[in-house]
This record gives structure tokens, C-alpha cells and sequence, in this order.
């Protein structure tokens, strides 16, 4: 008899993948299982969609978000481990097997897998996630090419296993805060001494957002989570460098005039180009990546600057997070 593996995945107006996401779930190898759904306050057909799913348990919330969420389903889980996905995102069969084997050691608090298309993924997301694997060595969020267990320091909720006694001495997730409660979650619990891993032969199949407003609302999320995360704690990873060096550089050469602005600004781009042509490869795959990446690093940096000076995320604050 293997450990029992709790999987929690919170929902709102999930309907478009949610038929495939519970096929894939239903798929998995791995049989000591049970799978939470927290239908937190839909108006479209999710909840039809999950009373006439009978292998999961549903649990109903009314829009309090997906950190509050999380915490309401981690108190009625029955599993030693938790396993977080997301309503967009199909899992591989063996992805459970997969995740408990980065659990090597004690002090093992996490593990997370990689992320890839969907087959069906649309054309617009597959250069969304081309965008996430170029990045993902500044944000952590999208791991580099490799088939080795390695060290993290964060693996996002879409895709990642804890141990329940751990999450629940952590005090959870920061309640309010979205997106950015997984690394607010990975950040304490690095703090308190505890390690995370990650395994890339744990596989979801993520979609991406299908077209440039979600993409740019999305970005601009991320940036306001991280301004957020810095106000509170203070730059602690090499994203956080980004917008002051950014910052640093632009301040200085206004000094020299526009001539210096405009060509520090076409040596960036050409470096941007440059690093995406390395990574991709294809000369017009690389600039469609500039262009997207150009989007993203306005929107990021408008949502980040935008709570950083503004303050308005409202998070609940429980005593120092205490235990769940």
C-alpha cells in the first residue's frame, strides 16, 4: 500500500476543460487517491459538470478565492500528501507516481513537475508557452530542458506536491493573495529550512491563454503579485532584480540625451532578439517571441511598479500563519 495522495484543485467557470481534466485525472496509475474539487462561486456549467462526475468530492464556496480555497479543502483532506493542479491542466498518467519520487529525504517539503501543450493547445498558447520556457530561468516559473531531479526554489500550484503535515504547519496559503500564494507558500517554507524539488518526468499538459488580452491581464497579475512579494519581504529572487536594473539603466542614460535613451533601448532589444534566436532557433519564431515578450515585460512592470507604490492587494493576516 502506497501513501494516499489528496488531489485539490479549485475552480471558477471552468467549464471549458473541466470534462478533459477529469478524464485525465481518472487516467492516473496511481490508485491510493482521492480528488477534491473546490467549486469556488461558478456561473457556468462547472458545477453540472462536477455532480455528474462520481469519483471526485465537490466541495461549494462563494468566491473567496483560490488561497482561501485551497486552505478550506487542506482541512478536509485525508491524504499524507497533497497534490495541486489546475483547471486547465491535464495530467500525465504516471504524474503522481512521478512527484512522490522527489519526496528522498525529510526535509523534502515539495515537489513539482514540468509543464507542456496540450496536443489540442491553440496557436496563440504554444508561443505563450515557448515565452514561459525562454524566461522561465529568470522567473522559476517554467524549468529548462533536463530529465535530472534537481533542487528548486519554487514549483507553481498548477503542478506541484506537498506533504500535508508540512503545509499545514506552514499555516497554508496567504488567503487573498492570487497569483503568487505558491511562492509566498515556497518562500516561507525555505525560510523555516525546508527543501523543494523538481521532477520533469511529472508532466501536466497546461493551456495557456488563447489570446493577447488575457495574455496581457495575466502578465499584469504576475507583476502586481511580485510587487506585492517584494514590498513584503524584499527582493529574494533574480526576477526581482529586473524592473530596478531596468529602472537604473534608463535614469542613467536619459542623462546623455535621447540619442543615448533610444540607443540603449535598441541594444536591449537586440539583446532580447538575440537570446530568443539562441533559444528557439527560427528566425520569425524569435521575433514573434519579441514581440510577445516586449507585451509582457510592459504589462509585468505596470502591475509591478503599480503595487509597489499603491498597496492593493488585501491579504488576511492569521497570527504569523499559524498552523492550519
Amino acid at each position: 500500500m502506497g501513501e494516499t495522495v489528496s488531489i485539490i484543485i479549485t475552480v471558477r467557470n471552468g467549464a471549458k476543460y473541466l470534462p478533459q481534466v477529469i478524464a485525465s485525472l481518472e487516467k492516473l496509475n496511481y490508485k491510493q487517491r482521492e480528488i477534491l474539487f473546490i467549486n469556488d462561486g461558478s456561473t457556468d456549467e462547472t458545477g453540472t459538470i462536477l455532480k455528474n462526475s462520481p469519483g471526485v468530492r465537490v466541495i461549494e464556496t462563494k468566491g473567496i478565492g483560490p488561497s482561501a480555497a485551497r486552505n478550506l479543502a487542506l482541512k478536509e483532506a485525508r491524504g499524507n500528501f497533497i497534490a495541486f493542479t489546475d483547471a486547465d491542466c491535464l495530467v500525465h498518467p504516471d504524474w503522481l507516481y512521478e512527484l512522490l519520487k522527489g519526496f528522498t529525504g525529510d526535509k523534502v517539503a515539495a515537489v513539482g513537475g514540468d509543464q507542456q501543450s496540450p496536443e489540442d493547445e491553440t496557436p496563440f498558447g504554444r508561443k505563450v508557452q515557448c515565452f514561459f520556457k525562454a524566461a522561465g530561468f529568470v522567473a522559476d516559473y517554467v524549468k529548462t530542458d533536463g530529465n535530472d531531479l534537481i533542487e528548486t526554489s519554487h514549483s507553481p500550484t498548477c503542478n506541484a506536491m506537498y506533504r500535508t503535515l508540512c503545509l499545514k504547519q506552514a499555516g497554508g496559503f496567504l488567503e487573498g493573495l492570487w497569483p503568487g500564494e505558491d511562492l509566498e507558500l515556497d518562500h516561507r517554507l525555505k525560510k523555516q529550512g525546508w527543501t523543494l524539488k523538481y521532477n520533469p518526468k511529472a508532466v501536466v499538459y497546461h493551456y495557456r491563454p488563447d489570446g493577447m488580452k488575457r495574455f496581457t491581464r495575466m502578465m499584469f497579475a504576475y507583476g502586481r503579485a511580485q510587487g506585492f512579494l517584494v514590498r513584503r519581504y524584499g527582493p529574494f529572487r533574480l526576477l526581482h532584480a529586473v524592473p530596478w536594473i531596468l529602472l537604473a539603466g534608463t535614469v542613467f542614460c536619459s542623462f546623455f540625451g535621447t540619442a543615448a535613451l533610444a540607443s540603449a533601448g535598441v541594444t536591449t532589444g537586440a539583446v532580447m532578439y538575440a537570446f530568443l534566436l539562441y533559444r528557439t532557433k527560427k528566425p520569425l519564431q524569435a521575433v514573434q517571441l519579441f514581440v510577445l515578450s516586449v507585451i509582457a515585460v510592459c504589462a509585468w512592470h505596470f502591475g509591478f511598479f503599480k503595487e509597489l507604490l499603491f498597496k492593493r492587494f488585501r491579504v488576511i493576516e492569521r497570527a504569523g500563519a499559524a498552523p492550519l
